[in-house]
């Protein structure tokens, strides 16, 4: 059985949830918009038609009401840290994003691919394969890694 810990009033608008030991869940949405940090285990994450693998140390970022199910990929289970930026009162997600988007330059989901881009990176120069590194940095393979490390570094043709 997962143990789950939270923490409301963390942070002004910051709901901090903590998850051990999870084996999965049913498909299922956020309010807002939320970062979750595998800190234990791998899984795979169904969002749609898409899935990826998220291993010790990746972040995502689920945008609000987007249905996804996780599945672990390890024997015992997975564990993650999740961050849910709170819908204030009368605050739409597209003001969230905007204030994000202020405050730390780029989208949301842009943001998230700087970092995933950057784990990848470090991947690399560890000598991790490409595959493997595109996986364990939250890319749904290969060629989804290239064309935003390329777009990122500034290797557009």
């Amino acid at each position: 059985m997962p143990e789950t810990v939270s923490v409301q009033g963390f942070f002004s608008g910051i709901e901090l949830r903590s998850v051990a030991d999870s084996f999965g869940t049913a498909p299922h949405i956020h309010d807002t918009y939320s970062i979750v940090v595998v800190t234990k285990g791998s899984k795979i994450i169904r969002a749609g038609r898409t899935a990826e693998t998220a291993s010790t140390g990746a972040v995502l970022l689920h945008e609000p009401f987007q249905v996804h199910e996780t599945h672990s990929l390890s024997h015992n289970g997975y564990s993650f840290k999740h961050l849910g930026i709170a819908e204030l009162t009368q605050v739409s997600r597209v003001h969230v994003s905007r204030v994000f988007k202020q405050h730390v330059g780029l989208a949301p989901h842009e943001y998230l691919l700087q970092l995933r881009v950057a784990s990848a990176k470090t991947k690399l120069a560890e000598g991790m394969p490409i595959a493997e590194a595109a996986a364990f940095s939250g890319f749904a393979d290969q060629s989804h890694l290239t064309r935003h490390f390329k777009r990122i570094s500034g290797f557009e043709q």
